[in-house]
């Protein structure tokens, strides 16, 4: 018997899509998990509000630096440029390049945090938020790191495709790991100018050799530019999480929700990136200006997974914000609020996504570099619009 077009793509891509949805339900552990820290950390948040500011920041960081990184060993792997073992050499230089990356944007991030705070009116500066940034961002890079290596290895070398999984996985990792790194270096590591300045010499001596470690100093340059893009989108994030604390912060609990929300779009859409941009290397995927064939499978697979996983989003977030004795609304106005501002969010997502792998491989430029840490920067900041946006407008808060 012919089979319907929808048949005829379940049966061709029905295990992709089993990897998609079971990877973004584990990276929802994640960031339900970063949700209820959040929430645990509410009174903190309340008195530091300087934190809430940098939370978004440096998620960011971490999704964007380890999603594209695991993007670029999937197409190393892929193109058979890699072997699929922890010791294979373009691991070092990968590790050189990604800690001097660390240190780096950890100045970035320093001054844009200072910059976002002194708009706000409150207290941190660069030497402070330096001393955050950077501390936290060793924490998780002593743990992400080899993991995502491990990772990627490992599901290639058991047939399963890292690009469908890795990059939601590792965002997982990164959302756990982060908030409660950024509150354990706020509570144990001082913070005066002593330390600020001790750091930026530290960053200033340990760059240069890494890089020459490295022996990429073009791809240095291309992963810098786009993480110092996406910090400066996600700082953006920060600013409107500061200035809507009432809505996030107040009794119905919806800063639960925000990790997972805007981390779930995040992964869809890094999965997206990085398929495009395997495709855009390996010929599947042409460079054209109206997205058609493989590329269009790839947004079915990632429409089909997005209404569960908003679903399980708005459940989750219910109980969460019960269990910590605040006021959220019904469960059908948090699942609502998640679903509808999930659904808006993916549909701009996907074209965002896909010419921004284009506009990077016609100019020559790596999309495993470019697209995810830029794709995902700007999905944070029109991520909490829109569920803000939606909130209010439903009248939930």
């Amino acid at each position: 018997m012919r089979l319907g077009p929808a048949q005829a793509f379940l049966e061709e891509r029905g295990r992709e899509l089993a990897e998609i949805v079971v990877a973004l339900l584990i990276y929802n552990v994640g960031g339900i998990a970063a949700g209820l820290f959040l929430l645990w950390g509410r009174g903190t948040l309340l008195a530091h509000p300087e934190v809430l500011v940098l939370v978004p920041i440096l998620q960011d960081l971490r999704g964007n630096m380890y999603s594209s990184l695991a993007s670029r060993l999937s197409t190393l792997l892929h193109l058979g440029l890699m072997e699929p073992r922890v010791l294979d050499p373009r691991l070092a230089g990968e590790l050189a390049l990604r800690l001097g990356a660390i240190l780096s944007m950890s100045l970035v991030v320093a001054v844009l945090g200072g910059a976002a705070s002194a708009a706000l009116g409150y207290g941190f500066t660069f030497p402070e938020y330096l001393v955050l940034a950077l501390g936290s961002s060793l924490v998780v890079f002593i743990l992400l790191f080899p993991l995502t290596a491990i990772l990627s290895i490992a599901t290639f070398r058991r047939g399963i495709d890292p690009d469908n999984t890795v990059s939601p996985l590792v965002q997982t990792l990164g959302d756990m790991i982060t908030v409660p790194a950024l509150f354990l270096v706020l509570f144990t590591v001082p913070v005066p100018r002593f330390w600020g300045i001790t750091f930026l010499l530290a960053v200033l001596v340990a760059v240069p050799p890494l890089l020459l470690l490295a022996r990429g100093r073009k791809m240095f340059a291309e992963l810098v530019s786009a993480l110092a893009i996406a910090v400066a989108l996600s700082t953006v994030t920060g600013l409107v999480l500061g200035a809507n604390a009432e809505t996030v912060l107040g009794r119905a609990g919806f800063i639960g929700i925000v990790p997972a929300f805007i981390g779930s779009c995040g992964a869809l859409s890094s999965i997206v990136g990085a398929k495009i941009s395997t495709g855009l290397h390996t010929g599947t995927v042409p460079s054209r200006l109206i997205p058609g064939g493989e590329a269009l499978g790839v947004a079915a697979l990632t429409f089909l997974a997005a209404p569960l996983i908003y679903t399980v989003v708005g459940v989750v977030g219910f109980y969460a914000a019960s269990l910590y004795s605040l006021s959220p609304p019904g469960l059908a106005e948090y699942v609502s609020a998640s679903l509808l501002g999930g659904l808006i969010l993916m549909v701009i997502a996907f074209f965002e996504t896909y010419y921004i792998a284009v506009v990077s491989w016609l100019l020559g430029l790596d999309p495993d570099n470019t697209t995810i840490p830029v794709l995902t920067s700007i999905v944070d900041v029109e991520g909490i619009l829109i569920l803000v946006t939606v909130i209010k407008t439903l009248g939930y808060a």
